[in-house]
C-alpha cells in the first residue's frame, strides 16, 4: 500500500511540472519551406511601395524549400513585415534567432525582433521586446541571437523584419531563412 502511494504521488507530481515548450519554434511560419508559407507574413509599407516575395533559395540548400525576400524601395522609406499572432508562454524565457543573406544594398536599417501583447491574437496592451543584430553578408549567415524573458502577462506576440535605406537611393534587399522564436522550459503548475 505505502508503494502504491508513492508511485501515485510520483505520477502526480510529474505530470504537475511538465514543460508547456522545451526550445520549440513557436514562431508558424518561419522556415519557408514552400511559397505558400510567405501568406504567413504581411507586408506593411510607408509612402512607397517595398515589396515580399518568396524565393527558392534555402539557407540550407534543400531544394524543396526556400526563403522570405524582403526589398525596400528605392527612396528610402522604411519597408517592414509582420508575421502571424501566436501564443506564448507568459514569463518564461525565450530566444530570437534566424538566418540572412544581403542580396543588394549595402547601408540600412535593419531590426527582426518581436512584440508581445496582454490579450489573445495580438490584442491588448503591447509590451516591450528584443531582436537580434544583421550579419551584413552576401552569404547566408546566422544572426546573433538575442533573448530576453516575455513580460508578466503576455499572451501573444509578433515577429516583425523592418528595413530602412540610410544613406543611398539604391534598394536594399535581404533573404531570410530559419526565423526562430523558441521558448526554454516553461514549467506548468497543474495545482494551480
Amino acid at each position: 500500500m505505502l508503494s502504491t502511494s508513492r508511485v501515485l504521488i510520483s505520477s502526480l507530481l510529474a505530470t504537475a511540472f511538465t514543460p508547456a515548450c522545451a526550445d520549440t519554434n513557436l514562431l508558424p511560419n518561419g522556415d519557408f519551406s514552400n511559397a505558400m508559407q510567405i501568406m504567413g507574413w504581411t507586408l506593411h509599407i510607408d509612402i512607397n511601395a517595398g515589396t515580399l516575395s518568396w524565393n527558392s533559395d534555402d539557407a540550407g540548400a534543400d531544394p524543396g524549400s526556400g526563403s522570405m525576400q524582403l526589398d525596400t524601395d528605392s527612396f528610402g522609406e522604411p519597408t517592414m513585415a509582420t508575421s502571424d499572432c501566436f501564443a506564448v508562454p507568459d514569463g518564461g524565457a525565450y530566444s530570437v534567432s534566424g538566418q540572412t543573406k544581403v542580396v543588394a544594398g549595402g547601408s540600412f536599417d535593419f531590426q527582426y525582433g518581436c512584440s508581445f501583447t496582454t490579450g489573445g491574437n495580438c490584442s491588448g496592451t503591447g509590451l516591450s521586446g528584443t531582436g537580434p543584430t544583421l550579419s551584413y553578408s552576401s552569404s547566408w549567415s546566422t544572426l546573433q541571437s538575442a533573448s530576453g524573458i516575455v513580460p508578466n502577462g503576455a499572451k501573444s506576440a509578433k515577429c516583425y523584419i523592418y528595413l530602412q535605406n540610410v544613406y543611398n537611393a539604391a534598394i536594399a534587399s535581404v533573404r531570410f531563412d530559419n526565423l526562430l522564436f523558441t521558448a526554454d522550459y516553461i514549467f506548468h503548475n497543474a495545482f494551480e
